[in-house]
């Protein structure tokens, strides 16, 4: 018993909570039960998880029933204004802060309701009308939105809501004010030191900050107390806001016009390879529906580092004109703006994407640089060719870029911190919060007052339990909840910042294992597949197929000399990679990718393949270009591949020099096994694509047919 005793000690709090739990009420009533906080939380997060799975675990250990957990929520005052229960916690949780900890940001955003009343017995009150609190009066006027107000901590991840209110269509410019400045006193008195407020550029809040005197010149107001609070707009909607405008206008900068026209045509050059430059780009990131326009996602992938190399390689092959060069230029450093004003890890290799410190000149000086290129901007309608100087997201990107750098200046020269993750400035964490509301309960996104109110209690208490969806609009902010009045707070294991592979098809590599070993031809491959005399004809490749090929022989390299302990082998590796960093690969046509995808500041770079690892990956590629579609209707595909690989092409005539002549055989069948499986995820990435297009082409027709039914 002393044994088990010390491994129940040894558990995380969470574990040893729930099996003491478990213990002390095995011999006790479901009736005469009394379960701790820390058990109700618990079981609150399993309940909203799933609620049949919650039934079905209550069968068989001792859990709260629905009804205890329903009235352990409803004690919690959770309604419109900001005295509830939120400030409770919050000023609590503010007395353990130091002085840096109490530097937050202030945000807020808006969520469409469904109009609808119900009447509330415990509070004998009907909700749904429209609910200002001491800003308002009582009115009829039914709610159609719901106005949120959040605060997270500049230095520390916290976060806690401080209040809602239940809206009309809009709220009044003056009564908003208010509201900004009722919160910030508020949060002041309880001794947290309110520096920025960050919102949306919705007309109300764009009238907001003009009331308060914020202009692109003065990205700040004061408050009562004489300090400056900074004004800025949330960069994740700004770059929707850009790649929206930039479908419809021509940027011209010094002479330079950037036109979204040229990444329809990289596109298009793209659709037609096998191999892509742009694995992630889709027809949704081009043919945007309604709601496909509100993804972040889709606006940041088009305007990446992928798209800019992507350009300039197709203009390299003479696909498209020079001037795409500039749309380039143009979309290559407006990434690079978006990962320094929107930099989350203090462990990256990226240089735009680390924190900012007072060591931080390049990008300081960066940001000094964009924010006189982005005033230059004028727009061109694509269509009637109209001029305008500015338009309201260009304003918004200006504002937000200058009181990001002088805020953060502020920060590290008068506030003594060390380092500025400019993430904090944006707002996640309402989006985040959103998201759990919409996860509760049925299964729409809209959701009434009451419906909002009774979500945001079970999100409150439960935070700490709950994500947000993987396909929400916005990413994890991982900052952890406050909490309502005392309760107890619920250790959890702070996730990491998960890192992309370096591979052009990373998303399609990440099931590989580097052991990858030798694996033997299946017994009952298909002997009859026919195979073709001269693949050079069959199966030609294209300019970017090429490159593309010597960008995945280039990783091969890099991962096959991290899984080989041979000295040798390495220092092979180690020459081949000198010659790359000597340019002797740097003239040949097939490294022009590889050469423009390496960033210009980084330390070492992308591998160029030898000129036999090339040759080698482009004799594969022929084959498994003509061959992958018909073996992956069968089975054992990667040995089926691989054997008609070893069919079909001398594959130790190949003499690599980048593995010693013990383990050179062996290196080829490792690349042959990885190659395969690269290729096999790609070719069902691509075809997913396919099928997907067409059920929505499908779906259109039909709805076509229905609608001439409907109206006959």
């Amino acid at each position: 018993m002393c044994n088990v005793c010390d491994q129940l000690r040894s558990l995380p709090d969470v574990k040893r909570r729930f099996i003491s739990s478990q213990l002390a009420s095995h011999h006790v009533s479901k009736f005469g039960n009394r379960y701790s906080d820390s058990d109700k939380l618990f079981s609150l997060g399993l309940y909203y998880k799933s609620p049949a799975a919650y039934r079905f675990m209550s069968k068989s250990f001792q859990l709260p029933s629905e009804r205890t957990l329903r009235d352990y929520i409803g004690q919690f005052s959770v309604c419109c204004g900001f005295d509830s229960d939120y400030w409770k916690a919050l000023e609590k949780h503010a007395e353990s802060m130091s002085e840096c900890e109490r530097y937050c940001v202030l945000t807020f955003d808006g969520m469409s309701l469904r109009s609808k009343l119900q009447y509330n017995e415990s509070k004998d009150r009907v909700v749904g009308y429209v609910d200002l609190a001491e800003f308002g009066v009582a009115t009829s006027e039914p709610a159609k939105e719901t106005l949120q107000f959040m605060v997270r901590g500049v230095s520390t991840s916290w976060k806690q809501p401080v209040g809602h209110f239940f809206t009309g269509t809009t709220v009044k410019v003056e009564v908003l004010r208010d509201m900004l400045q009722c919160v910030i006193t508020k949060l002041e008195s309880i001794g947290l030191h309110v520096c920025a407020v960050v919102c949306d550029q919705h007309v109300s809040h764009r009238s907001l900050f003009s009331l308060l005197g914020v202009s692109v010149d003065k990205p700040w107001f004061s408050f009562s107390n004489g300090s400056k609070i900074y004004a800025m707009f949330d960069m994740p909607h700004i770059m929707k806001n850009l790649r929206n405008n930039f479908m419809n206008y021509d940027i011209v900068v010094d002479g330079k016009v950037a036109s979204f026209s040229h990444l329809r045509q990289m596109y298009a050059y793209e659709k037609q390879s096998t191999l892509r430059m742009c694995p992630k780009l889709t027809d949704d990131h081009f043919d945007l529906k309604p709601f496909k326009k509100m993804r972040v996602s889709l606006a940041t992938e088009v305007l990446s580092h992928s798209s800019a190399v992507a350009l300039q390689a197709y203009t390299m092959f003479q696909k498209l004109p020079p001037e795409a060069n500039c749309t380039a230029d143009f979309v290559a450093r407006i990434d690079c703006l978006f990962d320094i004003l929107n930099s989350r890890s203090t462990k990256i290799a990226h240089k735009f994407k680390k924190p900012l410190t007072a060591n931080s000149d390049e990008q300081f000086s960066f940001l000094s640089d964009s924010i006189e290129w982005i005033a230059k901007w004028k727009f061109v309608h694509v269509h009637n060719k109209t001029e305008k100087a500015s338009l309201p997201f260009h304003n918004g990107l200006l504002l937000t870029a200058k009181a990001v750098q002088q805020l953060t200046m502020f920060l590290l020269a008068e506030c003594n911190f060390k380092f500025v993750l400019t993430s904090r400035f944006n707002q996640d964490i309402v989006e985040n919060w959103f998201s759990c509301i919409r996860q509760k309960g049925l299964n729409n996104d809209s959701r009434t007052a009451w419906e909002y109110e009774s979500a945001s209690k079970s999100v409150c208490v439960n935070w700490l339990l709950q994500g947000c969806s993987s396909r929400s609009n916005c990413e994890l902010d991982f900052d952890k909840f406050v909490g309502l009045i005392s309760l107890p707070t619920v250790n959890r294991q702070s996730p990491g910042v998960l890192q992309s592979p370096p591979s052009a098809v990373s998303a399609n590599n990440q099931n590989i294992v580097s052991d990858a070993g030798d694996t033997e031809p299946v017994d009952d491959f298909d002997t009859d597949f026919d195979v073709p005399d001269d693949w050079s004809h069959v199966c030609a490749l294209t300019d970017v197929d090429e490159n593309v090929v010597a960008y995945i022989a280039g990783y091969m390299m890099r991962k096959a000399s991290r899984r080989s302990d041979c000295d040798r082998c390495l220092t092979e590796y180690n020459h081949c990679v000198q010659n790359t960093r000597d340019g002797l690969y740097d003239s040949v046509a097939h490294a022009q990718f590889v050469k423009l995808k390496t960033y210009d500041w980084a330390k070492h770079g992308l591998v160029v393949p030898s000129p036999a690892l090339f040759s080698l990956c482009c004799s594969l590629e022929r084959i498994v270009s003509y061959s992958v579609e018909q073996l992956c209707c069968g089975s054992n595909i990667a040995c089926s591949l691989k054997q008609c690989i070893l069919t079909s092409v001398d594959l130790y005539s190949f003499d690599i020099d980048c593995a010693c002549s013990e383990h050179r055989r062996q290196q080829l069948d490792y690349f042959v096994t990885l190659y395969s499986r690269v290729r096999i995820h790609h070719y069902v990435r691509i075809r997913n694509r396919e099928l997907k297009q067409f059920a929505q082409t499908g779906k259109v027709k039909r709805n076509r047919k229905a609608k001439k039914v409907t109206h006959c």
